[in-house]
């Protein structure tokens, strides 16, 4: 199956199915998946290659073919953040990891944890009110619920505490580790799990 061979974005077979997205909507959801499986399975492939050769020119690669295959510039722009610091992150390179986490940390900080919980709300509601119109089966429902609880919020605090551990683990320098703790602080503000206060207390240590 050509979705679980392919091997690089830079591949034939990485052509073929990127090319495939065009005519997506006149496809069966097996086919469907199985593209997004090859596309996934491809970049995720090249990454390693990448990492292992310490090959700039193919994360670039990479990041260019996920632009082709988003379904929006935004869904792209967070891909190619997740990519790079996926990359430097297993080079250990600080001051990459530094820069990214800078950014995005920005990005998730900018609205309060309240409309996080706003936004959960609601988006839970919104898929009540899809499963009673479409009479969505007890199962599938009651298994959508509870992945979609504090969904926003669990993402952005597991995404901040990821920051705040690499900067625990790579750096000593006290200013970077109290933006680091700014990270950590919001992420509590959001779930309150045990690990959070973990990488907390830890990074007050080493201040």
């Amino acid at each position: 199956m050509i979705s679980n061979n392919i091997v690089s974005v830079n591949s034939n077979a990485f052509r073929i199915l990127s090319g495939s997205l065009n005519e997506i909507e006149k496809l069966s959801s097996l086919q469907k998946d199985l593209i997004l499986a090859g596309i996934g399975n491809a970049k995720t492939r090249s990454l390693k290659e990448a990492i292992v050769k310490n090959n700039l020119e193919l994360l670039e690669d990479i990041i260019v073919k996920i632009h082709q295959t988003a379904y929006s510039k935004q869904g792209a722009e967070l891909e190619e953040m997740n990519y790079r610091y996926d990359f430097a992150k297993l080079r250990n390179d600080f001051n990459k990891i530094a820069e990214l986490a800078s950014i995005h940390t920005k990005v998730l900080m900018q609205f309060s944890p309240k409309m996080y919980k706003d936004k959960d709300i609601e988006q839970l509601n919104k898929y009540k009110e899809y499963a009673n119109e479409n009479r969505v089966e007890e199962e599938v429902y009651q298994a959508t619920l509870k992945k979609l609880q504090n969904s926003n919020q669990h993402a952005v605090a597991m995404q901040l505490n990821e920051f705040a551990i690499d900067f625990l683990r790579l750096t000593n320098n006290k200013s970077e580790l109290k933006k680091a703790i700014g990270w950590i602080k919001f992420a509590i503000s959001l779930e309150n799990k045990p690990g959070y206060y973990l990488t907390y207390s830890r990074l007050l240590e080493k201040i």
